[in-house]
């Protein structure tokens, strides 16, 4: 048996080359791609990556050199503009020009000071809010219900495709339909387990954030020119902020827990949720060391994955980011690290216990694939 987490790193990654590239199927890519991209909607797996866009307008460059003198000017001009530098020649006046002529005055728009928020802007958008209440409540409960259920779509989704993904790479299948059929039970109990914890999980960041975030402003509107240093010395608001932090760890880890022990532990045992939850938290207390090696190996796998995704954009002069933005395809590309992501904790879960091998309980119910 596998006792360390480390001892997965070699199956995983030969799973990986022979599940992607014995033989190579543009198909296959796609197809798994697919399935990612529905747990990356459902915020399970892996997850994505997306890059910026930073670019300085030819404004910039105008308004910066109108505060310069004409000794650093030239620096703050955009290169390669002749317009620019042709603008920018003195002008002679005309010989009928009157000699002192003085500048324009300022007008009052660029002599007011800058717009500060007061109270009685609070108390004008208070206004505002009252007086067009009936439709803030509509467009709100029209959000909300489409937050929700956009929400309960893609955890259905997701937990659809995490186990036809396990069992397609067990398999070495690239299917959507016949596992999508078959995992369904399983799926449908995974589901409703992520939104019972998706629901806990944000009850207890808003019974701690909530209050932290009233104490923060209130602290901060009724300090004056020292409310900021009253918050940063206020022991309720850390305590309040070691909080939030707290659940939010708490709430990695379940979330971790979920899809790399309880899934393949379900998976195999044909069981539900709850029941592989209850064998999974068996399984932690009898290897914790074990586990806590693991989360290390799991953040050491984050940091290279994130590595990885960086250097092959930059190299790909930013083109790799676009692709990697594109949904499914994106996915698709990245399916290496995909792949080994999910096969480390299926070997390292079958390494602990021969019963949650999902390699050898696939083999054992896979029926052969159809000739083409």
């Amino acid at each position: 048996m596998r006792k360390n987490p480390f001892d997965a790193i070699d199956p995983a990654m030969s799973h990986t080359k022979k599940a992607l590239f014995g033989p190579w199927s543009f198909e296959r890519w796609i197809t798994l791609g697919m399935l990612c991209f529905l747990q990356t909607c459902a915020g399970i797996g892996m997850g994505d990556c997306s890059g910026g866009n930073f670019n300085l307008p030819v404004e910039a460059f105008e308004k910066f050199g109108s505060k310069s003198d004409d000794s650093s000017a030239h620096m703050a001009r955009p290169p390669h503009t002749a317009l620019y530098a042709e603008l920018a020649q003195p002008v002679e006046a005309p010989d009928d020009a009157v000699a002192d002529d003085a500048a324009p005055e300022p007008t009052p728009e660029e002599t007011a000071e800058p717009h500060e928020f007061s109270n009685a802007d609070f108390d004008k958008a208070l206004g505002f809010m009252r007086a067009n209440a009936a439709l803030i409540w509509t467009l709100g409960g029209i959000l909300l219900v489409l937050v929700i259920g956009l929400t309960v779509l893609f955890q259905w989704l997701g937990a659809r495709a995490v186990f036809a993904y396990i069992d397609n790479l067990a398999t070495f299948r690239a299917e959507v339909e016949r596992p999508w059929r078959e995992q369904a039970p399983l799926a449908d109990s995974y589901f409703r387990w992520r939104l019972g914890i998706i629901g806990v999980q944000l009850v207890g960041l808003a019974l701690v954030g909530i209050p932290t975030g009233v104490l923060a402003y209130r602290t901060v509107v009724n300090g004056g020119s020292d409310g900021w240093l009253a918050l940063v010395t206020s022991a309720p608001f850390w305590v309040g902020v070691a909080g939030v932090i707290l659940v939010g760890l708490v709430s990695l880890i379940i979330i971790i827990g979920m899809y790399d022990v309880v899934a393949p532990v379900q998976y195999c045992r044909r069981c539900t949720t709850g029941d592989a939850i209850a064998l999974s938290l068996t399984l932690v207390a009898e290897n914790f060391g074990a586990f806590l090696l693991y989360l290390v190996l799991k953040l050491l796998v984050s940091i290279a994955f994130a590595i990885i995704i960086v250097a092959v954009g930059l190299l790909t002069c930013c083109c790799g980011f676009l692709v990697m933005i594109i949904p499914v395809l994106g996915q698709a590309l990245l399916q290496p690290l995909w792949v080994f992501h999910r096969m480390l904790s299926v070997y390292f879960v079958g390494g602990l216990d021969a019963r949650y091998d999902v390699i050898t309980r696939a083999s054992s119910v896979a029926t052969p694939t159809p000739a083409p």
